[in-house]
């Protein structure tokens, strides 16, 4: 919560005159009032995207406006924007970067924008030579310092519960985004990850409600029974809420945490089955820890206050709130205690607010995810196996005799098998390695093949991508003798690089079977002519 007076907050309770200045400090240019169309400001905050608390988040904000008579393109440009109440004190709203800006003609000129918080920059951000140039074992403190240290934001200062932890390098995936070390990073402190009003990267963390307690009279005072007030950032009364839906019940207290290691086995918990569970599965930085059973203690103390009301709530418009705030509601008969999970502003001087906190009062039994599943069984395929990657889109198998020893999909729609016999193939094969008996493909782009017989309708140099290949014949068809552009071909029979084939045959477009013209390139960039051969 913004951190300003009972008298500022009032303010905008009632019917008071309200301003909004945004601010473009490399162009210097303001907007206020008399430029935005009336009510078109709107701000979204976030830190859950899922039903169930899973204290990752990492959500960029979203805030649009609409201005009048305004031609300058200022997309990708640094902004910040305020409010403030009367003659009270400006309250910091929105800082980020704009991201769309379309323009439209209706009695005025008018522009609308889009912008997202410093987030959106580095979530998608790939920050693997990062991650692979780190030295393990790292504590946790120490990555994340680093990780906002290459990405150019400021943190909070403050320590997270499993900051002492070190952390193995236990991620192999060929890209890592920032939005992946964030939410995993978060996760196992038990936080969600926001940028503050103050333009800091802050880890938020839901305290535990305290409700307010008034004994009657007879019962105070007393050795046992004690008044005390309610931690909420605010009470929210019949005058300013408009709406409220919300659960009959509470959630359910998480009384235990366990962590799901990449062959889907626990790895490390702490706690006890009276209440809810909690699993952290799929997260590759937790697979690292040094310690499970103390880090799964530390977060099972971090979150097992979480508990509140889900609901919704539209009510006046109360800038100063933020999400992670305890906000109670009293209704005619209920008094709801809850969190703000997200939060959508609105508006100018008809200023609204609309809170939601989603949840199931228990948790739903943990199922493993796809990419659980797949690491499982990826784990327990021999070392020597080997395996083929195809797209699940334009993967289609035409040989019913077909033989898997292990078949599933991971992260990224793709099969993960291992052939046994032949394999026919309508669409295109994307294999980083594999052992087949014969293939058919129409497009084939291989890094390690190994076949008794290889056929291949089309294979060409943007098409096919080989490391090695083993086979005994391999026949294609070119249009063009300079199709054939290999990194390193030498030998007797045919070797470029590790490859070696008995016969290397193609069919030009008259059909007369020949090699042709080859155009090698070698590995030290220069061109060769190989005569070809009938």
């Amino acid at each position: 919560m913004i951190n300003i007076s009972d008298d500022e907050k009032a303010l905008y309770k009632g019917a008071v005159h309200k301003t909004v200045t945004i601010t473009v400090p490399n162009r210097n240019i303001t907007f206020t009032n008399t430029d935005l169309i009336k009510e078109s400001v709107s701000l979204t905050e976030r830190i859950e995207t899922e039903r169930n608390l899973s204290f990752k988040g990492c959500c960029a904000s979203v805030f649009s406006f609409s201005v009048n008579n305004f031609v300058q393109d200022i997309r990708d440009e640094y902004i910040e924007a305020t409010i403030q109440a009367d003659e009270g004190t400006e309250i910091p709203l929105f800082c980020g970067y704009i991201e769309t800006q379309s323009n439209r003609t209706y009695e005025d000129y008018q522009t609308d924008f889009t912008a997202y918080d410093p987030l959106i920059k580095i979530l998608d951000r790939d920050v693997t030579t990062w991650y692979n140039g780190l030295s393990f074992p790292i504590l946790v403190r120490n990555m994340r310092n680093s990780f906002f240290s290459l990405v150019g934001i400021t943190q909070e200062t403050t320590t997270l519960v499993n900051d002492n932890q070190t952390l193995t390098k236990t991620i192999d995936d060929k890209v890592i985004t920032g939005g992946d070390i964030l939410r995993w990073l978060c996760q196992i402190n038990g936080r969600f990850g926001l940028i503050g009003r103050d333009k800091k990267f802050h880890y938020v963390q839901l305290a535990q409600a305290i409700e307010g307690l008034y004994p009657a009279d007879d019962l105070y005072p007393s050795d046992t029974l004690y008044p005390r007030e309610s931690n909420a950032s605010e009470e929210i009364l019949k005058a300013v809420y408009s709406a409220i839906s919300y659960q009959p019940f509470h959630t359910d207290w998480i009384t235990k945490v366990s962590i799901v290691g990449k062959d889907g086995a626990i790895k490390g918990s702490a706690g006890n089955n009276t209440g809810d569970e909690f699993y952290i599965s799929d997260n590759k930085l937790a697979w690292g820890l040094g310690n499970m059973a103390q880090a799964t203690q530390a977060l099972l103390n971090e979150v097992q206050g979480a508990r509140y009301t889900p609901a919704d709530i539209d009510a006046k418009g109360l800038p100063y709130l933020e999400c992670g705030d305890i906000i109670i509601a009293n209704t005619r008969r209920n008094v709801i205690t809850t969190y703000i999970l997200e939060r959508t502003l609105k508006g100018i001087q008809a200023l609204t607010d609309a809170y939601g906190s989603d949840s199931d009062q228990s948790r739903p039994p943990y199922v493993p995810t796809i990419q659980t599943d797949i690491n499982a069984n990826a784990s327990a395929i021999d070392k020597n196996s080997q395996d083929i990657y195809t797209t699940n889109e334009n993967l289609s198998t035409t040989n019913e005799n077909l033989s898997t020893t292990n078949l599933n999909v991971d992260a990224l729609g793709r099969r993960v098998t291992t052939i046994a016999g032949d394999l026919e193939i309508q669409g295109r094969v994307i294999a980083e390695k594999a052992d087949i008996g014969s293939v058919t493909a129409l497009e084939g782009e291989i890094r390690t093949l190994r076949a008794d017989y290889a056929e291949l309708d089309r294979v060409v140099a943007g098409k096919i991508n080989a490391d090695s290949i083993t086979s005994s014949f391999i026949a294609g068809k070119f249009s063009r003798s300079d199709a054939a552009t290999f990194g390193y071909l030498k030998g007797d029979n045919c070797s470029l690089g590790s490859t070696r084939i008995n016969t290397l045959r193609w069919d030009d477009e008259g059909g007369t079977r020949v090699v042709g013209m080859i155009t090698v390139i070698d590995r030290n960039g220069n061109s060769h002519r190989v005569l070809g051969w009938r």
